[in-house]
């Protein structure tokens, strides 16, 4: 998926309430992979663009030695892309065998109204082809 795909052909008409747009943003950002490239930390805009939208391969996660990082790097690149979280609580990864997926589930802060609310938001998406499953 790339990110014109993703972001540019929204009808915005169906993404009105800040919690829909960052479901959407959500969802869009765990089936992109992203290019992993390494940016110097003085670039926070570029750090924060399409040069670093999406996640490391999700089949990444399988590898029980390498979960903490994969987990690390979801949320640390989640928070860089999208501003409008004032503070991520916490990120849950659960494996599901059966259906060969990871249930991600990010609990945080977001301001509505200048007030900050608690939000909630989870998808299951597939080890094999990084989609989302409903």
């Amino acid at each position: 998926m790339s990110f014109s795909s993703a972001f540019l052909n929204v009808n915005k008409n169906l993404y009105s309430a800040i919690e829909d747009e960052i479901f959407y943003n959500f969802v869009n950002f765990l089936q992109s992979l992203t290019p992993s490239l390494e940016i110097d930390p003085i670039y926070e805009n570029i750090k924060a663009s399409n040069m670093c939208f999406g996640v490391n391969a999700i089949w990444v996660y399988a590898d029980g030695d390498r979960q903490l990082d994969f987990t690390h790097g979801v949320k640390k690149h989640f928070e860089n892309f999208e501003k409008r979280l004032t503070g991520l609580v916490n990120l849950d990864i659960t494996q599901d065998e059966a259906q060969n997926a990871i249930f991600l589930s990010l609990k945080a802060q977001i301001l509505i109204d200048r007030r900050p609310k608690d939000y909630e938001v989870g998808a299951k998406i597939s080890i094999f082809n990084q989609r989302i499953l409903d």
